[in-house]
């Protein structure tokens, strides 16, 4: 096909590929051994095909789904609103983990000592 050979990059997520001048070979190190996969022309292009496909349906779905919240918003009251509002937010400080904080184990109770005196107040 042809000379071209692509050196190795790293795309993301632990996989690599590579161009060895007919196939675009994609690698996955594994610690038993490498995981590899070769797209031929035919298979690459079936592939972009899958991608297309699966961009245009989440464009599309993406518009609906703005469509259907954006009609839902006109009439909603302003509370409504309000607590649309706060549930979006809820998930992103519910996803961030709690602080763990282990309580201290209970200490010997030393003998509780008297308050100080009073001083007595000066007459005046």
């Amino acid at each position: 096909m042809s000379d071209m050979v692509y050196d190795e990059v790293y795309l993301g997520d632990g996989l690599y590929a590579s161009f060895d001048g007919s196939m675009i070979k994609l690698r996955a190190p594994r610690y038993e051994g490498d995981h590899w996969v070769g797209l031929e022309p035919g298979v690459l292009q079936a592939f972009d095909e899958y991608r297309r496909d699966l961009v245009r349906a989440l464009h599309q779905m993406q518009r609906q789904t703005g469509a259907a919240n954006k009609e839902r918003e006109t009439t909603m009251t302003p509370e409504e609103k309000h607590e649309n509002e706060i549930a979006d937010a809820a998930p992103a400080a519910e996803a961030a983990p709690a602080e763990t904080v282990e309580a201290a184990p209970p200490a010997e109770q030393a003998p509780a000592e008297a308050p100080p005196a009073e001083e007595p107040k000066a007459a005046e």
